[in-house]
């Protein structure tokens, strides 16, 4: 999706609603404008948007208001807010028919099981990942299986997993797409190189930093896409020898652009220290610093 080009959408349809004083129309574009400033960094208008989605969806429609709710849960744990995204995907849980929306149960397991991940509880983010891995494959649905191979694969990983979670990735490849994929190579460049595939990391690495580089060219505010071609060169330069000039350059971009996705960026932190172990202790000191730049992550 071109994210410019869908919020000036959005933004033309929400001013379209509310000029005709039509609340329930103003639902859609608020959701689309709330993804758009996620995309982008911002995750307190995120947030906002979403909450003037409430709104109008009132209580007469349970899937959509929890389909709000699993939304707000996501955008704090973007937030680094793990209590407030618990409570969120808590308070949603009784709204969804699991037999009647099982796609929406799926989304909603799969915010769960990312909030475990995020709180270090490994066993609980695998289990109930996995279960949602198996209830998206039954359904057939790419956008559930995309979300829970991508938990499952991050869960297996930090359970020291590597191999499953390397697995997983592949499992997760037809589903793949350049808007949601780069996080994926990213992990699947480090679990090449930690398990010794100097040259398939490498090839990884180079594939991320391509598609990074296009994306954040179609779009200058896409800071994950500028974070990940950080990372494809931190990656290159333990697999080819790349110069760290160019990774320094990217994490200052993403920065630049937002240090309130608090929870991506401390997912980058913790995938940099990571990939430092297949190189010399401290090799990326500085390039840690620049991809936290000024980000609470220690909150």
């Amino acid at each position: 999706m071109n994210m410019p080009r869908a919020e000036e959408y959005y933004t033309d349809a929400l001013a379209l609603a509310e000029r005709h004083r039509l609340p329930a129309e103003t639902v859609t574009p608020l959701i689309g404008l709330s993804d758009c400033d996620r995309h982008h960094g911002d995750i307190p208008r995120s947030i906002e948007r979403l909450l003037q989605a409430l709104g109008p969806v009132g209580d007469g429609n349970p899937a959509r208001r929890a389909a709000l709710l699993i939304r707000l849960g996501r955008r704090h744990l973007d937030l680094g807010d793990h209590r407030v995204a618990r409570r969120y995907l808590d308070d949603c849980g009784p709204l969804i028919r699991a037999e009647a929306e099982p796609v929406l149960a799926c989304d909603h397991d799969d915010a769960v099981a990312d909030l475990l991940l995020s709180t270090g509880e490994i066993g609980a983010a695998i289990d109930l990942a996995g279960s949602v891995d198996r209830r998206a494959t039954h359904l057939g649905d790419p956008t559930a299986l995309r979300k829970a191979r991508t938990t499952l694969a991050f869960a297996y990983a930090a359970g020291g997993h590597r191999k499953a979670a390397a697995d997983m990735i592949v499992r997760m490849e037809r589903f793949r797409n350049r808007r949601h994929a780069l996080i994926a190579l990213a992990l699947h460049g480090y679990l090449q190189l930690r398990d010794g595939a100097t040259w398939d990391a490498a090839a990884t690495f180079g594939q991320l930093r391509e598609e990074s580089f296009r994306r954040h060219q179609t779009d200058r505010r896409d800071f994950s896409a500028f974070d990940m071609e950080g990372f494809a060169v931190c990656g290159l330069h333990l697999s080819d020898g790349v110069p760290l000039d160019t990774a320094y350059e990217a994490f200052d971009q993403a920065r630049a652009i937002t240090v309130t996705a608090v929870g991506p960026i401390r997912r980058l932190r913790g995938l940099l220290r990571d990939l430092e172990r297949c190189g010399a202790a401290g090799v990326f000191d500085e390039a840690v610093e620049r991809a936290v730049g000024t980000a609470p992550v220690d909150d």
